[in-house]
């Protein structure tokens, strides 16, 4: 003879349970998104502390998900996380686009002229945060939104 089993779910509770900002899934994600915020912040390199200070979260919890997003709005977050020239996704020295010269100040003041430079190595601060803030598995692929 064959045991038979059977589920039977009660979709309102599941509904709360998965979906609900306050729910056990919610609470999880938001604490999850926190640490990782929190880690972000003291693992990303320093220099004016503005990069620091612009780390967010974002958290959102719909009809078929619950979501967080660890982010920065500065634009130069992007090239110091992925890094640039060689570093960066292109693979290739700097040049300048007009003019013969790269112009900026360097580390003492004065002003560095270079006709190309190799760039930035990535300091991936969220994806270290991220990795050592969440029980769960990291994927490193970089999503940009």
């Amino acid at each position: 003879m064959a045991t038979r089993v059977e589920w039977h779910f009660n979709d309102v509770e599941l509904e709360r349970l998965l979906r609900d900002r306050n729910g056990p899934v919610g609470r999880m994600v938001r604490r999850v998104a926190d640490r990782t915020a929190s880690l972000a912040r003291s693992y990303a390199p320093v220099d004016s502390g503005r990069l620091r200070a612009s780390i967010r979260v974002k958290f959102r919890a719909g009809e078929r998900e619950v979501k967080a997003w660890v982010y920065t709005n500065l634009d130069h977050g992007l090239y110091v996380h992925e890094g640039t020239g060689i570093y960066g996704p292109r693979g290739r020295p700097i040049r300048p686009r007009r003019g013969r010269f790269l112009v900026f100040p360097g580390e003492d003041g004065r002003l560095v002229f270079a006709r190309e430079v190799r760039g930035q190595r990535p300091q991936r601060f969220l994806l270290r945060a991220l990795e050592n803030a969440s029980p769960w598995p990291v994927d490193d692929t970089v999503i940009y939104t």
